[in-house]
């Protein structure tokens, strides 16, 4: 699996794996979620690779910080930023169990 393997793993450092797809790209499908959509399959699909995506960077993210050897504050900062993600992908699984429209964190 190589880089993706090692991102799942923890491997990477903490600030790329927390700036770079952790903050970045989750920023990006925040902002891609506000783009109206005609096609609500279109918009079903990509709350479910980005909430996918929540969960898998979440578990790097964390990993990471388990292995980070610098600031601890850097450390419980990632930590606590993780718990909040995964309270979103939480959100969005009740949500769409129960068939709640229009609501996307």
């Amino acid at each position: 699996m190589g880089f993706i393997g090692r991102l799942w793993r923890g491997q990477v450092s903490l600030g790329t794996t927390y700036w770079i797809f952790g903050a970045l790209v989750v920023f990006m499908f925040q902002m891609l979620e506000f783009v109206p959509m005609d096609n609500p399959d279109r918009a079903g699909i990509l709350i479910f690779i980005s909430t996918a995506y929540y969960f898998f960077i979440s578990i790097a993210v964390f990993r990471s910080s388990l292995r980070h050897n610098g600031s601890r504050l850097f450390i419980v900062y990632a930590q606590l930023s993780v718990v909040a993600l995964l309270m979103i992908v939480l959100w969005r699984i009740v949500a769409a169990s129960i068939g709640v429209e229009g609501i996307t964190p």
